[in-house]
């Protein structure tokens, strides 16, 4: 007697006749059918945005922005800190490298340099010390400046607590607070922005003698621009000229009367609210001090002077 086995079907079969049942399904569906258009789409968005982010990274230049531009390119950044020591110790690099530079360029023209506290004479001649040099074509003279403190007031220079520009340069962090007394730009400009943004007052005690009477004093300008009050005394050309203007966004004092600085000072030391409203109004009346203004006006001095048009 014969009797047929039927084989049990492996295991692996049975898997693939289900899976191929659930393709079977998926095709019948449609869920396979390929949009080429979408595809294409998709490529071209991403890669539009890909080239946009570098385009924007490129033209915003060196901002904030860029930061967030970076980060989606992949570019992590992590905390930005400020040390100040590096800063100034960068500072005194580039005055060395631009006082060489001076050095350079009047070697190269075959300038002669004299070191020493001139007097200019007649006939392109200076007197410096018993000395007295000619000048062959021309006569320049370098005017250089002195610092000097202000011991009727207190603010004798103590290299601690008052310090000149000489050790401002040396400064190994930044005060917590900064009062300016004077000017003279011996650093980059960002770091003189950034010492008028820390201080409280910008006090320009000027002097007039028999040889020198404050002309302007575009200190006021910088500081005013950065919303602080301004006080002057009646010899500083800003303030004869309008622009520093007693209790609008400054104080005037006479010039020569340290009784006078001194209250002016402690004036604007107790009253915050008085420091903030002169200054909100020094940076209003600034503001039409411009490049533009200035060049507008000396051509206009120029035109007056001479009684002929100046060229643009």
């Amino acid at each position: 007697m014969t009797q047929q086995v039927q084989e049990p079907t492996a295991p692996n079969e049975q898997y693939v006749s289900q899976f191929t049942e659930l393709m079977q399904d998926v095709k019948d569906a449609g869920l396979l059918e390929r949009r080429h258009i979408y595809y294409w789409w998709q490529i071209g968005a991403h890669v539009a945005a890909f080239f946009a982010i570098w385009v924007g990274f490129f033209l915003l230049g060196n901002s904030w922005f860029q930061l967030i531009l970076a980060a989606a390119l992949g570019v992590a950044t992590g905390e930005v800190k400020l040390d100040f020591g590096v800063a100034m110790k960068r500072s005194r690099q580039v005055a060395e490298q631009n006082s060489k530079g001076v050095e350079f360029l009047m070697k190269k023209f075959k300038v002669t340099v004299i070191r020493g506290t001139g007097v200019l004479q007649p006939g392109r001649k200076v007197k410096v010390g018993d000395d007295v040099y000619a000048a062959g074509k021309a006569l320049v003279l370098a005017t250089g400046s002195r610092v000097k403190g202000l011991p009727q007031i207190g603010l004798a220079l103590d290299k601690a607590s008052v310090i000149s520009t000489d050790e401002a340069l040396f400064l190994e962090r930044a005060p917590r607070s900064l009062a300016i007394v004077g000017a003279g730009a011996v650093v980059a400009p960002e770091q003189v922005r950034n010492s008028y943004a820390a201080a409280d007052v910008l006090v320009m005690p000027s002097l007039a003698t028999r040889h020198f009477l404050e002309p302007w004093g575009l200190v006021a300008n910088e500081a005013m621009n950065q919303h602080l009050p301004v006080i002057a005394t009646d010899a500083v050309g800003a303030a004869a000229g309008g622009l520093v203007r007693h209790e609008r966004n400054g104080l005037v004092v006479p010039a020569g009367d340290a009784a006078a600085l001194a209250a002016a000072l402690r004036t604007l030391h107790d009253d915050p609210d008085l420091r903030a409203r002169l200054g909100a109004n020094a940076a209003r009346d600034v503001a039409g001090y411009t490049y533009a203004a200035w060049a507008d006006g000396f051509a206009a001095a120029l035109r007056g002077a001479t009684g002929q048009e100046m060229p643009c």
